[in-house]
């Protein structure tokens, strides 16, 4: 699997060094002004103003991450197709002009407010904003979700015998850790030693890029390749009251109190994916894909399967490479040589993708007729 930490101590760490950056404010658009900035990706900086005894006064000056761009311009029907355009023909400062537009129109949204997500300045690094919210926007941090995760795996591991970290990741994007129970094994095919781990992958997006997930996870110890297996997800949304104008800095107690029920959600979760019963269930789906036949022409089969869940042209060509490497051409080696893409991606983001595409293959390939139309194409 992907790596992106050598430990899980690790990714605690920069979790908790991240957290001291953050800034979370809700404020009016009215009083949100963007000007345009070319030595920045996005070509945009952001102020936030407020009226005070001493007239308009700055109450946050950033960057506009390219994220939280394309999150104004969704919010404001703003194709972001047009944005590129006039970035390419150095026109930023009508970007910002036509944005600035409707942030002053505050008749077009529910509400007025909006949660800006930031980071405050570090060393040479400037303020970003990092996205931008609906003031419905229910803060579930990073640290939360790892406040929250211990107490529950520590009592789903004493059931299933400890739990070990096989890779963890954190992007602008998402937080990701993936966990296997090694004690819950079990063996695809006898004849070679092809053993599988129950485990779970849980992941959170800070800015809006998905809901806290808990997945469960097959992990194939012959070539560390893990996927995620498409039945039983849990998600649970990061939606609340409206915020309030004004920088949020709640206390821990306050947050753990807010947060409550999202953590009892999380540890039905976590209980729910690591039933064993799911992944006897799962282990004899994947024996079904060991036993189906052999594809008759396999890179044509592959090249069908690459097409149908949208590969690119380099993934294909290095699950090309592992199928005929492997000289397994029935659905397994379909579907492993799939997950093995993940290996060789240097986005952890995609390869967490992929894992899951290689989920789905499992699933399409389970129907035996897909297999058998798949395998007998030529």
């Amino acid at each position: 699997m992907k790596q992106m930490y050598d430990s899980f101590e690790e990714l605690v760490g920069e979790v908790e060094r991240l957290h001291t950056l953050k800034r979370d404010i809700t404020h009016p658009t009215k009083d949100v002004i963007l000007y345009s900035d070319s030595t920045y990706p996005s070509g945009l900086d952001l102020v936030m103003t407020e009226d005070g005894a001493d007239g308009e006064t700055c109450n946050f000056k950033g960057k506009l991450s390219e994220r939280a761009l394309k999150q104004m311009c969704e919010t404001y029907d703003m194709p972001f197709g047009y944005v590129k355009t006039m970035r390419n023909r150095n026109e930023d400062d009508l970007v910002a002009k036509n944005l600035n537009t409707w942030l002053h129109k505050p008749d077009l949204l529910r509400s007025n407010r909006r949660l800006f997500r930031c980071y405050r300045p570090e060393g040479e690094n400037p303020a970003v904003v990092r996205s931008i919210h609906s003031d419905r926007y229910k803060i579930f941090d990073n640290i939360d979700l790892i406040e929250a995760l211990m107490p529950t795996l520590k009592e789903v591991s004493d059931d299933l015998g400890g739990w070990q970290v096989k890779s963890s990741g954190l992007t602008d994007q998402k937080f990701y850790l993936k966990i296997v129970f090694p004690k819950f094994e079990a063996d695809i095919d006898p004849t070679v030693g092809d053993i599988v781990q129950s485990g779970l992958v849980i992941s959170n997006s800070e800015v809006g890029q998905g809901a806290i997930s808990v997945t469960r996870l097959l992990f194939r110890l012959a070539c560390l390749n893990g996927m995620v297996l498409p039945d039983g997800k849990a998600r649970s949304t990061h939606l609340g009251k409206s915020q309030v104008a004004g920088e949020i800095n709640y206390q821990d107690d306050t947050r753990k109190v807010m947060n409550q029920a999202l953590v009892l959600q999380l540890r039905d979760h976590i209980k729910s994916a690591a039933d064993g019963r799911k992944f006897y269930d799962s282990v004899a789906q994947m024996r079904m894909l060991s036993d189906s036949t052999q594809a008759v022409e396999p890179e044509k089969a592959l090249e069908n399967l690459s097409e149908k869940f949208s590969l690119s042209e380099e993934e294909t060509k290095h699950a090309r490479r592992s199928l005929l490497g492997n000289g397994n051409f029935n659905a397994w080696g379909m579907v492993n040589s799939i997950t093995n893409i993940a290996n060789k991606t240097n986005d952890y983001d995609r390869a967490s993708e992929i894992e899951v595409i290689g989920g789905k293959v499992a699933q399409h390939l389970s129907n035996e007729k897909n297999w058998r139309e798949l395998a007998l194409a030529a």
